[in-house]
């Protein structure tokens, strides 16, 4: 419940039966009135808890704090421990506040120091207050007489920035305690996620015992599936060792692995990984991945389930074309060019095309209110009509073992790395190709189109 409501900050407490509370500080702003930082968990384990919100985005630098913390020592006095909890932007309110909320323990996830005003926005209704407050911060920095408690700092240390911002709390704080956790980046909390293991976190953290703190949480972060997802990235695995990394995330071992849906949890990787199979030349592989992620994960997410069957009006299993990136290849019907987005984003003003043959010749498709189009070259722009019988679209697609170019009278079409798409490339590289993926392989090509009746004979 919300015991304290500012024009800023919130204060929420659930009132559960353990003999110390956990006090945590949240990053986003959007739901600061309905929900705090690791609530569900306190809930489901009884945990007592008081949670600070910002609907500012203020780094908890507002005046309101004063107010807010006095409030918060009226509850938490009857505690026997004080336990600090604060994930990135919101381990700058459990480091600055520490001391006025007599802390015994205190955690930093991937901490910072010192505000960027730039970072986090506000809810939309209060932006232009953020921004008359961001002008006066000037950084505002941590002061050493503002800590106290016994403090841990999870960080990793192969990121170089996160090092940095190590450096900075034990400047200002020479006591505090180093928890490695190698591969996490800055959201450590991501690699730490989960009830079991925030509970285990906890009580680790109210012995106030650092061999005890880092023993949980190396435990937790090596078995963890964020943990999986961030060692395939660091070393480039999905390009380098893509079948490798196939059979290891597709392996019943793996999904013995605490959370191992969080390496699904980036369709731009698990596409990418599909590019890079079909790159190699796995293409059965990509697509019993892609069908296996597609109805898993993604679909699951962004349409409802009816007699066990996924609701979708494009059910044609052609193949899609992926950039290097991970990106489709679409047509923007506002923007009238050719554009390459995140794999099944909701832009309706985006046709994701397809790879289509029609008596011999192959062609680019897309669904667009329920017609299908054909991509077609004409006065020197790419344009889109009416799929029809016709072979005078001026694409030409080319094959290259596995992969395809595609060639308009102006030149290649190409991704650039900034994902801008290009029609004018005078010659394409290996990593400029495009790879076609498809649910199922192999694949129609020639597949009867629903609703295609339209079409001229």
């Amino acid at each position: 419940m919300i015991i304290y409501e500012g024009k800023d900050i919130f204060l929420h407490y659930y009132d559960g039966d353990t003999d110390y509370v956990v006090i945590t500080f949240d990053t986003e702003p959007f739901e600061a009135h309905e929900r705090f930082y690791g609530q569900k968990v306190f809930e489901k384990r009884n945990i007592s808890a008081l949670g600070f919100t910002s609907r500012l985005s203020s780094w908890y630098h507002s005046t309101e704090m004063e107010e807010a913390a006095k409030l918060c020592n009226d509850i938490s006095k009857k505690y026997k421990k004080r336990i600090l909890i604060g994930p990135s932007k919101g381990s700058y309110g459990a480091q600055k506040h520490s001391k006025r909320l007599n802390a015994d323990s205190v955690f930093l996830m991937g901490p910072r120091s010192y505000i960027h005003a730039g970072q986090g926005q506000p809810v939309p209704e209060l932006f232009r207050e953020y921004a008359e407050f961001a002008q006066t911060l000037n950084n505002a920095p941590i002061l050493p007489e503002e800590l106290a408690g016994t403090f841990f700092v999870a960080y990793d240390p192969l990121d170089h920035q996160e090092v940095i911002n190590f450096d900075l709390v034990r400047k200002n704080y020479p006591s505090a305690y180093a928890i490695p956790t190698f591969y996490t980046g800055h959201y450590v909390a991501y690699s730490l996620a989960g009830t079991d293991n925030f509970q285990d976190t906890i009580e680790a953290l109210e012995t106030q015992d650092v061999n005890v703190v880092r023993k949980v949480i190396s435990r937790i972060r090596r078995r963890h599936g964020n943990t999986f997802a961030k060692i395939l990235e660091k070393y480039e695995a999905y390009g380098k060792h893509p079948l490798l990394v196939y059979r290891l995330i597709t392996s019943e071992a793996f999904k013995k692995v605490k959370n191992y849906e969080q390496v699904f949890d980036s369709s731009d990787k698990i596409v990418m990984l599909c590019y890079h199979l079909i790159r190699k030349g796995y293409k059965s592989e990509a697509s019993s991945l892609f069908n296996f992620y597609l109805q898993k994960y993604l679909l699951k997410k962004r349409f409802e389930i009816e007699d066990n069957k996924f609701i979708v009006s494009d059910v044609v299993d052609l193949p899609y074309l992926i950039s290097f990136h991970g990106y489709n290849l679409c047509y923007s019907a506002q923007g009238k060019k050719l554009v390459n987005c995140r794999f099944w984003h909701e832009n309706i003003i985006d046709i994701p095309l397809r790879l289509y043959q029609q008596n011999g010749h192959y062609k680019l498709i897309g669904l667009w209110n329920q017609i299908w189009v054909e991509l077609i070259s004409k006065d020197d722009q790419i344009k889109i009509r009416p799929l029809t019988n016709q072979s005078d679209t001026n694409i030409e697609i080319i094959f290259h073992d596995d992969m395809i170019a595609i060639k308009n009278p102006k030149g290649f079409v190409t991704a650039d790395p900034d994902s801008e798409t290009r029609i004018n490339t005078s010659h394409v590289q290996e990593w400029e190709l495009f790879a076609p993926l498809s649910l199922n392989y192999p694949v129609d090509l020639t597949e009867k189109l629903p609703g295609a009746e339209q079409i001229d004979k």
